[in-house]
């Protein structure tokens, strides 16, 4: 009987000393020298053709940050002793590391005895933002994995704030435009503008409107959605705000909700109820264009502030068009709808119940009757017209 103290294992530092001792086993994930019943694999050493030499792993791999976006990236793997040169033996093997059971294989090609090149997986359908990956090699032939090496996938997309997004500026750009951020294979469409985009974490707004446009229609409830990056747990708000520019009249928030984002660090999400209805200086609002407005936050501790280049407008439909013509010309995103011989707001239908046809479409003067038929030609006589849909 042979005693051997298993614990001695762990003094081995390399994958070649701890190979030379026959109960011990190296364990390249855990880059360490364990004995053999703690690791999956046993610790061959070329004992047969097919196999392949255990002390073998991966020494860099570039680009170790990859875009979910980039359609055209391949990883390039260097590992640390040759392999055996033969075409279509090795995949890489990636797998989300939340995710212990469920494994992605793309084919590997070798360049040469110590470089491999692959393609890197697709992750489809899946919310987060950052996704760590550990990537190894695996062996056709000898059914054996080896070599790890830890990779970052970002999906810029899934950020919500501007800071997060540029924590990965290689990779991601923050858009304040459209309030979202995008990957470096998006700013080449032509629909960016360039001068809106945000380059660095220290360019970022603090506070701003979660969606680009905000559009208002008097006489019905909205709830307006704030980011404020990089908030802290002292911030409290009071309140909300609405005013137009001129200073006629305001809109207090009837609810303000405070709280903070689940998905990123130091982003908080400010929701602001108002009350459309009921203002009591509305005559002096033409509402023939829309009236844009400020809005401002206020803190519990009496400051405010004003949410710089913020779009939004206060609208009525019913004024912007007095006909069918120019009700349906109207930019969609208002809502406006013709119904009931007049322009008004979608969702007022609805409250209302009134049926409207699903077809947005002016129907053509039909005339009843003309009175009186019978004219003199030097003119000047009063003539009457009836029928309908005369309101274009």
């Amino acid at each position: 009987v042979i005693k051997q103290n298993l614990s001695t294992c762990e003094q081995y530092t390399t994958c070649d000393e701890c190979s030379n001792i026959k109960l011990c086993h190296w364990c390249s994930k855990e880059d360490r020298c364990t004995p053999t019943f703690e690791c999956i694999h046993e610790n061959y050493r070329y004992k047969k053709k097919n196999e392949i030499n255990m002390c073998t792993n991966i020494e860099r791999v570039a680009p170790e940050t990859i875009s979910l976006h980039s359609s055209d990236t391949q990883l390039e793997i260097l590992v640390n002793v040759p392999l055996k040169n033969d075409t279509d033996e090795y995949n890489c093997q990636f797998r989300l590391t939340d995710e212990n059971e469920f494994l992605y294989y793309t084919n590997a090609v070798l360049l040469n005895d110590k470089t491999l090149k692959c393609l890197p997986p697709a992750f489809n359908n899946r919310s987060q933002a950052v996704y760590n990956v550990a990537l190894s090699v695996y062996h056709l032939k000898a059914n054996l994995t080896f070599g790890y090496y830890n990779l970052l996938f970002i999906n810029c997309s899934n950020f919500l704030s501007c800071s997060s997004c540029n924590t990965y500026s290689n990779q991601c750009i923050w858009n304040l435009q459209t309030v979202n951020c995008i990957s470096y294979e998006n700013i080449r469409l032509p629909s960016i503008n360039h001068k809106r985009l945000v380059k660095k974490s220290n360019q970022c707004p603090l506070i701003y409107l979660q969606q680009s446009i905000n559009r208002l229609a008097y006489n019905h409830n909205k709830t307006i959605s704030i980011h404020v990056d990089q908030c802290n747990e002292n911030m409290s708000i009071n309140s909300c705000q609405l005013n137009d520019h001129q200073k006629r009249f305001s809109f207090m928030s009837s609810q303000s909700k405070f709280t903070k984002s689940t998905y990123e660090n130091h982003l908080c999400l400010l929701e602001c109820s108002f009350d459309l209805s009921n203002l009591e200086n509305s005559h002096q609002i033409s509402f023939y264009r829309p009236t844009h407005l400020d809005l401002s936050i206020e803190f519990t501790n009496k400051t405010s502030y004003t949410i710089p280049r913020t779009h939004i407008a206060l609208y009525d439909c019913e004024r912007m068009a007095l006909n069918c013509t120019s009700c349906i010309q109207l930019d969609p995103t208002f809502g406006c709808v013709w119904c009931n011989n007049m322009c008004m707001f979608k969702n007022q239908t609805i409250k209302n119940k009134l049926i409207c046809p699903n077809s947005q479409e002016c129907l053509s003067p039909n005339i009843h009757t003309i009175e009186p038929l019978l004219l003199p030609l030097n003119g000047g006589t009063l003539v009457t017209i009836k029928g309908k849909n005369f309101d274009l």
